[in-house]
């Protein structure tokens, strides 16, 4: 997986050839790098989110997120969440993140297959600080167990959002999307 940054973002349909590239150690490579515990190389990278102060945020399938305050052509990550490889989810696994964003001091991650999103007090947490759509770190059922959607569950949350004071989470497996105030 391969992530490229152009400096320069013109409403144009043409654009330069990229200034970095993060993931890969060179341009002209592609393969999947790394692994779950490692702080380089990407797998088919599909969240990303670039908080106020640069720090750029990059979902992918080791099930993690990897934490770049200094993005660089080559450069390993600083940090990573989600590398509990825990067959019972905690608050720091992951399981298929497929959106990140940073809001505030805070990066939310939707962790589709665990049915929820987990809440990172900052760039150098070791685990989450807070869950929405499950009522534990430790539960992943669909809706809660429940069967009907509430307005406090998922089903597959697939990408976010965020405003000044709002979290939008787009409830994929329940054809909606929720806003948290």
């Amino acid at each position: 997986g391969v992530l490229l940054r152009s400096a320069s973002l013109a409403a144009s349909t043409k654009f330069a050839a990229a200034d970095t590239v993060i993931g890969q150690a060179a341009f002209n490579t592609s393969g999947a790098g790394g692994s779950r515990n490692v702080l380089s190389g990407l797998k088919s990278p599909n969240g990303i989110s670039v908080s106020s102060s640069g720090t750029l945020y990059i979902t992918d399938q080791f099930s993690r997120v990897l934490v770049f305050p200094s993005p660089a052509t080559g450069a390993a990550a600083a940090n990573m969440f989600g590398n509990d490889s825990s067959s019972t989810p905690t608050a720091n696994s992951l399981n298929n993140p497929t959106g990140v964003v940073a809001a505030g001091a805070a990066v939310y991650v939707a962790d589709a297959t665990n049915n929820r999103v987990l809440a990172f007090g900052s760039a150098q947490s070791s685990g989450a600080s807070g869950v929405i759509g499950q009522s534990s770190f430790t539960e992943n059922k669909v809706n809660k167990g429940a069967g009907d959607a509430s307005g406090n569950s998922f089903h597959t949350p697939s990408d976010l959002a965020a405003a000044t004071q709002e979290l939008y989470v787009a409830d994929t497996g329940n054809n909606r999307v929720l806003v948290f105030t």
